[in-house]
């Protein structure tokens, strides 16, 4: 009676491979099916079947909650970018670089950090601060749960 009535079907059993056969009869052509199943061993019976019985594209996800705990964090601004540097534009000090190439990628490379120190020392200007604040995220210490794994997988 349920025969190709359905578009999708989600099973959340601890034996889904026995729904399989009973599944694929009652979803039509492209149908999907999806099973919620805690542990691995569940899910290689269900996909072992799955493609015993002609459905394709099956595809496993693993679903593990973490949840992460954020905060504003100052770090100091680095010497490089607030103009506290050593080899100033121009300077063979601290290097034994003595080829034209050589020369115009330290400019190059000089010309850079320059620009960088005078976007630095703008917000520096703004905010009176040499720091930098960033919102760091990290996942917390004591992660309590399970995981669980979502099969997906469509109907010839």
């Amino acid at each position: 009676e349920k025969e190709n009535t359905f578009d999708a079907i989600f099973l959340d059993l601890p034996t889904p491979w026995l729904a399989v056969a009973s599944a694929k009869a009652c979803l039509r052509s492209s149908g999907r099916i999806c099973s919620f199943s805690p542990c691995i061993e569940q899910v290689q019976a269900f996909c072992n079947e799955l493609q015993e019985y002609g459905f394709y594209e099956i595809e496993t996800y693993e679903c593990l909650l973490k949840e992460y705990m954020g905060n504003l964090v100052n770090y100091p601004t680095p010497c490089c970018i607030t103009g506290n540097r050593k080899v100033k534009h121009g300077s063979n000090e601290g290097t034994d670089k003595s080829s034209s190439n050589d020369m115009k990628e330290q400019e190059q490379e000089t010309e850079k950090d320059q620009t960088d120190e005078n976007s630095q020392a703008k917000k520096i200007a703004l905010t009176g601060k040499e720091s930098i604040q960033v919102r760091a995220t990290r996942p917390l210490a004591n992660i309590a749960g399970h995981t669980g794994f979502l099969t997906f997988a469509y109907r010839q």
